[in-house]
């Protein structure tokens, strides 16, 4: 029965297995409905050594053109399906109480945001592992890498999500508290910024326009964790693998609607007046926020690498290779106050080789 398309649909093979069951799944399609709106989570049941029948799919959500590189979990009480959805390029999950019940999603079921595909989960001692490929495609094409793992966590009402990979405590080389990262440096010069600090907390201000603010320490490679609050209704983020032409990576950290964004932004030398600047967006995302309160925040960049968690969940997770070689770290706010606290610095030992070469 065609499927609407003229391409195969069936594939992507994972291999579930249980004490009742001996299943196979694949990316699939139904033959009914609009053509874009087909994807499915086909299943075959192993009837005898290598001999499988086919039964109703698993999943039908009735929204994508295809549900790729499905798999099926069993953690604690409840089933987890995770699905690749090429329509946002990200890790989409559905939950359900039975194998063949009716998987549910959250209003929030990315567990991986856009880029990120192909995801696999790998039990390692008392941890479960998330490995995914990242594709980023530009205007050179497409690059595609495998980055470090992430850990999968449930919370009390079943939701995934991840956490940062736990090796990375392997790689640090030295680390520096707050006192070690004062006094930070204003890189803009804006007469109305100002900054406070001592050993327990450091106070970053601008009242009219953009300022950045550099700590003393520097690195390409890094972990750099700290508390905030902020006050007023402006702007702030962080701003790392920069230099002192404010060239570099900008992370936004929109505090009061949990949302944040990560950026590329500089100076295009030789370029024409039409391209004298670059200013690309690779990723935004949301996450629970409480504005009263301080935000634990990490920022960890190791070779391309890059990846913001709040509060202790992954909400950030890319690759992107510009301005490597720039070591300036610090912060940015515009028309706001913030208040950074247990502020450290930790330089990693970066990757040993990585190949960007576009595939």
């Amino acid at each position: 029965v065609s499927e609407g398309r003229h391409w195969v649909s069936c594939r992507d093979p994972f291999f579930y297995m249980d004490q009742e069951n001996r299943l196979l799944l694949v990316n699939a399609r139904v033959p009914f409905g609009p053509k874009i709106r087909r994807g499915c989570v086909g299943i075959a049941r192993e009837v005898a050594p290598d001999e499988f029948r086919w039964e109703k799919p698993l999943f039908f959500p009735g929204m994508y053109d295809d549900v790729e590189v499905p798999g099926l979990y069993k953690i604690r009480d409840r089933f987890y399906l995770i699905g690749n959805i090429r329509e946002d390029i990200k890790v989409h999950y559905w939950h359900s109480k039975e194998l063949r019940g009716d998987y549910e999603a959250y209003a929030s079921n990315v567990l991986l945001p856009q880029g990120n595909y192909a995801a696999r989960i790998t039990p390692q001692e008392d941890k479960l592992l998330v490995w995914n490929f990242f594709t980023n495609r530009s205007q050179a094409g497409k690059t595609t890498i495998l980055p470090p793992p992430t850990e999968l966590q449930v919370s009390d009402d079943g939701q995934l999500y991840l956490k940062s990979y736990s090796a990375f405590d392997k790689k640090v080389k030295k680390s520096f508290n707050q006192s070690a990262l004062l006094p930070v440096t204003r890189i803009l010069k804006n007469q109305t910024a100002n900054v406070e600090q001592n050993s327990k907390q450091t106070v970053l201000e601008s009242i009219s326009g953009y300022e950045m603010f550099y700590f003393k320490e520097r690195s390409t490679d890094f972990r750099l964790r700290f508390r905030i609050t902020m006050e007023g209704m402006g702007k702030c983020g962080i701003v790392f693998r920069s230099d002192m032409e404010a060239n570099g990576h900008f992370i936004s950290l929109d505090l009061r609607n949990g949302q944040t964004q990560a950026r590329v932004w500089g100076e295009n030398e030789n370029a024409g007046i039409e391209d004298s600047f670059g200013y690309k967006i690779i990723q935004s995302n949301h996450f629970l926020s409480h504005p009263a309160e301080s935000q634990a925040v990490e920022v960890i960049a190791f070779g391309g690498y890059i990846e913001l968690s709040v509060n202790g969940r992954i909400v950030l997770r890319y690759v992107d290779t510009d301005y490597m070689s720039q070591d300036f770290v610090g912060l940015y706010v515009e028309s706001a106050r913030v208040v950074i606290t247990d502020t450290e610095l930790q330089k990693l030992d970066g990757p040993e080789e990585e190949d960007h070469q576009v595939i």
